[in-house]
């Protein structure tokens, strides 16, 4: 990640940075399917864990938007002592703890998130099979992940944010579904984010410039033109890849109201 100053100026202002507001549509969409509680329903609301959460910004939005309680995991205490000093709703919890170990009992979770973390961890397959292991059978599984299988991608571009970012491994559609189906995930949906030639132009331009505020003024400005060219440009290839899957084995307790049932 990227340290100093910027790092928390980064985090702080990331509702600004458009690639994560297209990483957090893609799951907002699948939790959606999710369902709310309503005062008639007496099924409870879903328990969500959003790993490697940083400073909660994006586990508050998902606490908002599926209700239930949600908890927020992160290995960093610097950041979690900012997130828990945020005005957050009292179904929502911070805890530190190793992705690669979590530190929750088995089957605790209908539900996990995951945003642009998975890249950054050495053992990414035992982080992969912990997200496993901690949500219920047919629990979801939400994640977003470092791609660069794009045509701008150069290799010089790739080995400066390898760097920069920490990244210990890049994906592929295809080694993304093997990932989650070694640990136990049945895919249902996986697609590239980040697509377009304009989000091309201001990755780039993001890297050059250590992510600083003219980047994040610049993408909260672009947002809605990228959003539309999103929609249009192939499934091909981007700079992120999004991923829905399903945690193999029969339900247990009440399934998740509205959880896909299928792979697309």
């Amino acid at each position: 990640m990227l340290e100093g100053p910027r790092k928390r100026l980064h985090l702080l202002l990331e509702r600004c940075d458009f690639s994560r507001r297209l990483e957090v549509g893609f799951i907002f969409g699948h939790l959606d399917r999710l369902g709310r509680p309503n005062h008639s329903d007496r099924t409870p609301a879903a328990m969500g864990l959003d790993i490697a959460c940083g400073l909660g910004t994006h586990t508050l939005e998902f606490a908002v938007r599926n209700g239930g309680r949600v908890v927020g995991l992160d290995f960093d205490a610097g950041p979690l002592a900012l997130a828990r000093l945020q005005r957050r709703p009292g179904s929502v919890d911070f805890l530190a703890g190793d992705s690669q170990a979590i530190p929750c009992a088995s089957a605790s979770f209908d539900y996990a998130t995951s945003v642009c973390a998975f890249e950054h961890f050495p053992d990414d397959r035992r982080a992969f099979s912990e997200a496993a292991r901690v949500l219920r059978p047919g629990g979801l599984f939400l994640v977003t992940v470092d791609s660069l299988n794009h045509p701008a991608v150069t290799a010089s571009f790739r080995e400066r944010h390898r760097v920069a970012c920490r990244v210990a491994q890049y994906y592929t559609a295809e080694s993304l579904r093997q990932r989650l189906d070694e640990a136990g995930f049945e895919a249902l949906e996986i697609r590239y984010l980040v697509r377009g030639r304009i989000a091309s132009l201001l990755t780039r331009y993001g890297l050059w410039s250590d992510y600083g505020k003219t980047y994040l003024i610049a993408s909260a400005a672009l947002a809605p033109f990228i959003a539309i060219e999103e929609r249009l440009t192939p499934q091909r290839y981007g700079y992120k890849l999004g991923a829905a899957a399903r945690r193999r084995g029969a339900f247990v307790g009440t399934p998740l109201r509205g959880a896909a049932t299928r792979s697309s």
